[in-house]
């Protein structure tokens, strides 16, 4: 058995060795983030800044609202490895650390987090729902139009922004088939 598994070969690691924090938006209103700081990040942090300091100072997640262009801190237990983070702004772009809080202004990160759009706080409007008769969706391919779908969603310049661009673009009946193999 590999080490931070128990039980059977099927159950998940406890841990993964690595240190890293993510975030998920629960709902309008809160954030759900996990994370896990190895034993070699603890070590580095007191060779370098000393073990007074980090006693000293507290495990801390950094939020950024990277819409308002501002960040607080939530303080942490040290052995914790998730928590639920209120933050009352629907529809903003958020991301967070987790590292030590040495004081207001001296935080030391050990891992950044992905970037999530918090949902909105309303109904969405357009309440139009697309379903495909899977049974009769055979002749699918021939009844797509690819040049239209390419020129209203403009594929053409994303091609070119994103690398070469050429006439040739893909087909969707040359994805299909490929999809088959």
């Amino acid at each position: 058995m590999s080490q931070g598994q128990t039980g059977s070969q099927n159950s998940l690691p406890v841990s993964y060795n690595q240190t890293y924090i993510r975030i998920v938006p629960k709902d309008p209103y809160v954030i759900y983030s996990y994370w896990e700081i190895t034993t070699s990040t603890r070590l580095n942090f007191q060779a370098h800044f000393g073990l007074p300091l980090w006693e000293k100072s507290e495990m801390a997640i950094k939020i950024h609202d990277l819409s308002g262009d501002n960040c607080n801190y939530i303080r942490i237990d040290d052995q914790s490895d998730h928590c639920y983070i209120n933050f009352n702004k629907p529809g903003c772009m958020v991301m967070a650390e987790v590292g030590k809080l040495v004081s207001d202004q001296f935080f030391v990160s050990f891992a950044g987090s992905n970037i999530v759009q918090m949902p909105y706080n309303r109904i969405i409007s357009d309440q139009q729902a697309c379903f495909i008769d899977v049974k009769q969706s055979k002749d699918i391919r021939s009844k797509v139009d690819t040049d239209q779908i390419y020129e209203k969603f403009n594929f053409h310049d994303v091609s070119g922004i994103l690398g070469p661009s050429s006439p040739g673009y893909p087909r969707f009946t040359d994805t299909i088939e490929h999809t088959r193999d």
